[in-house]
């Protein structure tokens, strides 16, 4: 695709100096191509750091410009590719590809939030947690946590916890909770699922917790939450053609 934006801006996270002179390349690269650089209004975001950074970025500016992960981080899972690499790809580049990727809505505390991979809670002992889905309740049972994902974010913090990784689409929602406590007096042994992107998610808990979504953490303390489809996209721009499977391969391999 041709972008119809042509400016652009960078969000870098802690880069080193070496780090800094790639990214003046990048910058030039762009420029080259008929791109023009506005710090503060750029429409297609280039974040340079790891995926905890391009979501802090595109939770901040609420999913509203085109981003992509140029990888300074770790995993990178989101990126193409790593700095070192990334200006190369881009000058050969003669096209650009653009991924949809579904935004979840998170009611918290009488706001309106966003996330894309995940929102979770861990504590340090039980809680009571009341699950209801489209209003019927799947469980209410003790566990140190609750973690609820989507099909694209199966990978990380759900994987750990013994979910299977979603290949299928972009638009499930899956949920497991963190070590549930399994006895005579806490028999539902509902404790894990997959839910359909159409599905309103319920959450109560018996005592305040923190929350954290996508790896950000809510201001205040929470007691319920309520998690739905929401029609907000986050838009991901790629050098070259990218699927979910290529992306979870290059992840684990």
């Amino acid at each position: 695709m041709n972008l119809k934006t042509k400016s652009f801006l960078i969000h870098r996270y802690k880069t080193t100096t070496k780090e800094d002179k790639l990214i003046d390349s990048i910058k030039d690269i762009l420029i080259s191509k008929g791109f023009t650089y506005d710090e503060n209004k750029g429409e297609l975001a280039l974040i340079f750091g790891g995926d905890g950074s391009l979501f802090h970025f595109a939770n901040k500016t609420n999913y509203s410009k085109k981003y992509a992960l140029i990888n300074c981080g770790h995993l990178g899972y989101y990126s193409d590719y790593p700095i070192d690499k990334f200006a190369s790809a881009l000058e050969k580049a003669s096209d650009f590809f653009l991924e949809e990727i579904p935004c979840y809505l998170l009611n918290v505390n009488k706001k309106e939030l966003l996330f894309v991979n995940d929102t979770y809670f861990i504590e340090n002992k039980p809680i009571e947690i009341e699950l209801v889905v489209n209003s019927n309740t799947i469980f209410k049972m003790k566990a140190n946590g609750l973690v609820l994902g989507t099909s694209i974010g199966s990978s990380g913090y759900l994987n750990s916890l013994n979910m299977p990784i979603d290949l299928s689409n972009k638009n499930n929602l899956l949920f497991s909770l963190v070590a549930p406590i399994k006895n005579k007096l806490n028999k539902n042994s509902v404790d894990k699922g997959i839910l359909s992107i159409n599905d309103i998610v319920e959450v109560n808990i018996s005592s305040p917790i923190d929350l954290f979504h996508d790896g950000i953490k809510e201001d205040e303390k929470v007691k319920s939450f309520k998690v739905s489809k929401s029609n907000k996209k986050m838009y991901l721009i790629h050098l070259g053609n990218i699927s979910n499977l290529e992306r979870v391969k290059k992840a684990f391999n």
